[in-house]
């Protein structure tokens, strides 16, 4: 509290010596002002009026200019003291009055010029006032409004045009001096609020000095933007845990490593002040887990660590899975609520090892492993986790240049009319060979997404479809593609798919593209026009694997989905409950007008049962394993086709 006064104190004495120290001058261009503007004008009708204005006006100059002589030889403590300030505040707001008597008492025998010398030094005067009067805001903002106010209102009764921009010019420079006084104003009170704090530190130099080094000392170990503590800090505390334990003080410890997931995303398309105040209140929300036994930091980027004494994988589960529940409840940044997941990996000492550093990348890498599973995003490392993640990493950078070494192929499955079961056309598959083993789809399709090789395999994909089309000897025959979401949203995606039709002069309704039903859930902006587009264009457009993702009749009534195809699970328990959703999804197809399209057809009896519910088209082991694209086109001479 003693501080404050201290501080007041010292603001009111340097306010006063802004307003006292400048004074003079302003008096001086003041007194002279009013005296050449009156003997300027002075006509016999006016005469007696102004010569007593401008002896009013003198006479208030002369006073306050006696006492700006009594306060300078005050002694300094009683310089800054309120009732000076009062005083110097009443005088500069009877001068103002003054002037503005001016305006008001004699602007009948005004003349145009009379009116311009006016306001342009009556504008010179509150420009002059905003710095000389800067030590007091409102003072300043009043002297400029009582001094140029009245005249220019008084300017704006008139008729003639120019008087009347006169009096528009005049209010307009009001409102710019008081925008002017506000921001000199600040500026002032901040350069004594820092001078006061300069004399302090000179006055308590060894103290400022000591806590500016604490300062320091905090700032080289705390992340700057979270407040968390930094990586070399957070090494150096939890080496102590290493030491614990090697001293056989506690019986080991615990790694998270937490990752904010989709924070690229989120900078790339909100921008990085979301990004940022996103990081803060994650920080916030991790702190709220801090106890004596626990330890965390910002890793870098959108990575976390956090420590804890505790071993008990139980107890570890149930700590992070809190923190999933807390991580996961939305954020509310500028207005824009945000809801991105996180994955947490979790290594234990001395199970993973006893090294600080390697139960971090080993924490690492079971978060990393963890992050292809949508439902569980909490992992333990363990070695087969390792091991996965080097196959990925390994099969990854053989993907990149699988194009180039041509170790990509396609597949063709049938798909077959369920009435005569002849085909009525074929779905593509990628296949992978790669150093002799085939890849799994499974395996290679989600890498691909996750670098985003997808797009230019995916092309590829289209372009060998669209060739394999010029060759098929029946052209009722179609080929379905899947396509990825990130396809998808490519802008140029539509484009690139009609050039290749009209490369290959392909009919396009023999193109048809594959989407799944996570699709409408992932990528629900922008995909109602690409489809509209494609459909413009003639493609037929798929869900694959209904019934196991989400998708809603508005979906695919909005978007005029031509077929739909059953998922495999349904159609091996089509004996069972499968049958009435085969069933229910044929009434849906009569009422939406798409065919129906049975995957994992295996059996005579499936295929017979599928048949008798009205499905359109089949496709599985029943008929045909995907095979090679030769071995597929061989199948077509011995039948007639039906369009798919």
């Amino acid at each position: 509290m003693n501080e404050d006064n201290e501080r007041q104190k010292f603001y009111l004495l340097e306010r006063n010596k802004l307003l006292y120290g400048n004074a003079f001058n302003g008096l001086a261009i003041s007194g002279l002002a009013a005296l050449t503007l009156t003997l300027s004008f002075l006509t016999p009708e006016n005469r007696a009026g102004k010569i007593t204005w401008l002896t009013v006006m003198l006479v208030i100059l002369g006073l306050r200019c006696i006492g700006i002589f009594i306060w300078r030889h005050l002694p300094a403590d009683q310089q800054g003291e309120r009732r000076y300030h009062r005083r110097f505040s009443i005088g500069a707001l009877i001068t103002a009055t003054v002037w503005s008597a001016y305006s008001l008492c004699f602007y009948q025998s005004f003349s145009s010029e009379e009116f311009t010398c006016l306001v342009i030094i009556l504008s010179a005067m509150a420009a002059g006032a905003t710095c000389i009067l800067s030590g007091h805001p409102l003072l300043a903002i009043l002297y400029s409004c009582i001094m140029l106010l009245p005249c220019s209102l008084i300017l704006l009764m008139f008729s003639d045009s120019y008087k009347t921009h006169l009096g528009f010019l005049g209010i307009f420079f009001t409102l710019a001096m008081v925008f002017s006084a506000l921001t000199v104003s600040r500026y002032i009170r901040n350069a004594i609020f820092l001078k006061y704090k300069n004399q302090t530190m000179l006055e308590h130099m060894e103290d400022l000095v000591r806590q500016r080094t604490q300062d320091l000392y905090k700032l080289s170990r705390m992340d700057p933007l979270t407040g968390l503590y930094n990586r070399s800090t957070f090494l150096e505390q939890a080496n102590q845990l290493t030491a614990l334990f090697h001293q056989q003080r506690i019986d080991g410890y615990s790694v998270f490593f937490i990752e904010l997931d989709s924070f690229k995303q989120i900078n790339d398309t909100l921008g990085h002040t979301y990004g940022d105040a996103l990081l803060r209140k994650f920080s916030d929300r991790l702190r709220e887990f801090s106890d004596d036994n626990t330890w965390f930091c910002r890793w870098g980027g959108n990575e976390f660590i956090f420590a804890t004494a505790l071993t008990d994988p139980g107890e570890l589960y149930w700590i992070a899975d809190a923190m999933l529940v807390r991580f996961s409840m939305p954020y509310r940044v500028n207005e824009q609520q945000i809801t991105p997941r996180s994955t947490i990996g979790i290594a234990v000492c001395p199970e993973h090892g006893d090294n600080i550093n390697k139960l971090i990348q080993l924490a690492d890498i079971a978060m990393y492993a963890q992050q292809d599973h949508v439902h569980e995003r909490i992992a333990f490392y363990n070695k087969s986790l390792e091991h996965n993640l080097l196959r990925r990493t390994a099969l990854l950078e053989a993907l990149r240049s699988a194009l180039a070494v041509g170790s990509l192929s396609l597949a063709l499955q049938p798909i077959v009319s369920a009435d005569s079961q002849r085909i009525a056309g074929f779905e593509v598959l990628l296949r992978w060979k790669h150093n002799g083993e085939n890849i799994s789809p499974a395996e290679f399709i989600p890498l691909a997404e996750q670098s985003g090789l997808i797009v230019p395999v995916g092309y590829w994909v289209l372009e060998q479809a669209c060739q394999i089309l010029t060759v098929i000897p029946h052209a009722t025959a179609s080929l379905s593609v899947n396509v990825s979401v990130i396809q998808i949203q490519d802008p140029h995606f539509v484009t690139n798919v009609e050039q290749l039709l009209n490369k290959h002069n392909i009919a396009p309704w023999r193109l048809h593209l594959e989407v799944t039903e996570t699709f409408f859930h992932q990528a629900q902006h922008g995909v109602k026009e690409t489809i509209s587009r494609l459909h413009l264009l003639g493609v037929k457009i798929s869900i694959d694997d209904f019934g196991t993702g989400y998708s809603s009749l508005s979906v695919i009534q909005n978007l005029n989905i031509d077929y739909v195809k059953i998922d495999r699970a349904f159609v091996a328990n089509i004996f069972e409950k499968g049958q009435s959703i085969v069933a229910a999804v044929m009434t849906i197809a009569h009422g939406l007008n798409f065919q129906v399209v049975a995957e994992g057809v295996e059996t005579p009896e499936q295929a017979a049962q599928l048949a008798k519910l009205g499905v359109h088209f089949m496709q599985g082991y029943y008929f045909s394993k995907p095979v090679p694209v030769k071995q597929a086109l061989a199948l077509l001479p011995q039948q007639r086709q039906d369009s798919a």
